[in-house]
Formats: C-alpha cells, structure tokens, sequence
C-alpha cells in the first residue's frame, strides 16, 4: 500500500518474526472466535515499532554519511569521492563499473573514490539487530 501511493515501504517482517513465538496468538484468535481487537492491537505496535527502527537506522546512516563528508572535505568540490558520500548510504556494497555509472566518472576516478570508502560502517549498520525494548511488548 505504501509503494503504490509513492511511499516507501515499513518492513515489519523482522518484528514479527522475533516475536513468533509470543504473539500469533492473535491472528489465532481471529481465526477461531472473530477476535480482532488483539489482531488489531499487535499489528499496531509492529507498525509502530517498524517506524521506530526505521527512524533509529535513518539517524545512524545520516550520522555516518556526515562523518564520511568530514572525512572527504578536502578534496575537490566535484571529485568522486565527495559525489560518492551520498550513494554509499543508501547502496554500501557496490563494484567500480557501478560507481563510474552512476557517478559519470571514469574507471581510476571510480576506483579511487571506492579506495576512500571502505563502508564497513554502512553495512554494520545495516546488519545490526535492532534494538528489542523500543517499544513496550507486543505480548497480548
């Protein structure tokens, strides 16, 4: 519903998933007595938790992409490097041809700017697990 009206996606996947074995109780109970206020209530709070872990994940990427624009300010205004920052958020793994793509620049100056960014930051994270007690328990 949120790609459709131009919005991207919460991805509650991951919540719900950790909480497998506590809380299917309620789609359980949708199903055998037409219960929905508990339905209702615990895809309510995986919506909201999924909004907190997207802000928590969109202040660290944005944390990490101005240590990354420090680290660069030396260097020329229209290099690789500095035009680099703000795609190595949103893609922490990429190849020089990618890069010399999207970047329009050519092989060395890719390769160069890709030899700046070494983005195990991004992709930790990325990787991290969230943080379990950002909202009360979906327990119902």
């Amino acid at each position: 519903m949120l790609a459709a009206e131009g919005c991207r996606p919460l991805y509650v996947s991951g919540l719900l998933y950790r909480n497998r074995r506590d809380d299917f109780g309620a789609p359980l109970e949708v199903q055998l007595r037409s219960r929905w206020d508990g339905c209702i209530d615990f895809f309510t709070q995986a919506a909201m938790s999924a909004c907190d872990e997207s802000m928590a994940l969109a202040a660290q990427q944005a944390a990490l992409r101005d240590d990354r624009n420090r680290r660069v300010a030396d260097r020329r205004a229209d290099s690789a490097s500095r035009k680099l920052v703000a795609a190595l958020i949103g893609t922490p793994v990429f190849i020089v041809n990618q890069v010399k793509r999207l970047l329009g620049v050519s092989f060395p100056a890719a390769n160069n700017a890709v030899a700046d960014f070494v983005a195990h930051e991004a992709i930790a994270v990325l990787d991290q697990a969230p943080e379990q007690d950002r909202r009360p328990s979906l327990k119902l």
